[in-house]
């Protein structure tokens, strides 16, 4: 579990570390047993006002200067939880080639507020490249 190990990672390190993840899924239950911070949201779709708000909530009392989204479809709740709320960085890792153009208006807000996207590979880059729509230096 990539998101687990990031996290356990970051928080050995010293950073103040939650994980967002689904309500009952196996890695809330591995970053529970751990001892990480977890905000469950229930299972959703990509959009859930109940979600987002609650993501809302969590980064305002926490204070969180930066989020990290390894599943690329949390976009769609953590966009509208972080309006207001500029200067917190949001990095996305991207596993997965996409090979559905993402280009319209929406998919640009949505990943415009990306700060930095990672990408694995040259030819994983040139996929994001060609299916989003990032500005110049977002894909690193």
């Amino acid at each position: 579990m990539a998101a687990f190990d990031h996290a356990d990672r970051q928080r050995s390190q010293g950073f103040e570390v939650a994980v967002l993840t689904k309500s009952n899924s196996p890695l809330m239950e591995r970053a529970q047993e751990a001892g990480l911070k977890v905000i469950g949201v229930r299972n959703r779709r990509y959009f859930s006002p109940m979600a987002t708000f609650k993501i809302w909530k969590a980064l305002r009392a926490n204070k969180y200067h930066t989020v990290v989204i390894h599943n690329l479809s949390d976009i769609w709740l953590l966009v509208p939880a972080l309006i207001g709320r500029p200067k917190v960085q949001l990095i996305g890792f991207s596993h997965t080639l996409v090979n559905v153009n993402k280009r319209g208006i929406i998919h640009t807000l949505l990943y415009r507020r990306l700060n930095r996207l990672v990408c694995l590979t040259a030819i994983h880059s040139e996929n994001l490249q060609q299916h989003l729509n990032l500005r110049e230096g977002q894909l690193v």
